[in-house]
């Protein structure tokens, strides 16, 4: 007597696991044999090499390079116009009163170190305007990725069952 008021359920499930595993992830129909999943995984590859080319268009070493080498500058600059202020004052108390006047060197090493923050500042707005399409192409390899490795999945399992296929006669069998 159970076994007859389970079996409309089991239908009912097997028939739910069979039209979820008919569908693909975006509610289209999902490829069924195994040849047309091949072809489906073999053009998913195609898009991930042309976007990993893409991506490669946005390169960020250039803008890091000119982050790295303007803060450098400015610091080496920095340092320099440290040590001519420390000279002309040690040179200014001599006995004989004799001063060198190192301002020239100063007023060069201020500028050298504003040129080396303002490649600094270009570099660092240069990474930000590269960053967000590397992270935009990023987001597109990684959903591709996640549907050639679904693809794949499928193909391991075999063409005809799907993961809800399987869930839905587990449910239908411990009921």
């Amino acid at each position: 007597m159970s076994n007859l008021r389970t079996l409309p359920l089991i239908i009912i499930l097997i028939l739910l696991g069979r039209s979820a595993s008919a569908q693909g992830p975006a509610g289209a129909p999902a490829p069924t044999s195994p040849s047309v999943l091949y072809d489906h995984s073999y053009q998913l590859r195609l898009q991930i090499e042309s976007l990993r080319a893409e991506r490669a268009q946005y390169s960020i070493v250039g803008p890091i390079v000119m982050m790295a080498a303007g803060g450098g500058v400015a610091l080496s600059a920095a340092y320099m116009y440290m040590v001519a202020s420390i000279f002309e004052d040690l040179d200014c108390y001599d006995y004989d009163q004799t001063c060198n006047d190192n301002s020239g060197f100063r007023t060069a090493m201020v500028v050298v170190g504003v040129a080396g923050v303002v490649v600094g500042m270009f570099g660092l707005v240069n990474l930000q305007s590269r960053l967000q399409p590397r992270r935009e192409l990023g987001a597109q390899i990684n959903a591709k990725r996640a549907e050639l490795k679904a693809i794949e999945h499928r193909v391991r399992l075999g063409a005809m069952v799907g993961p809800f296929d399987l869930r839905g006669v587990t449910l239908a069998l411990t009921f």
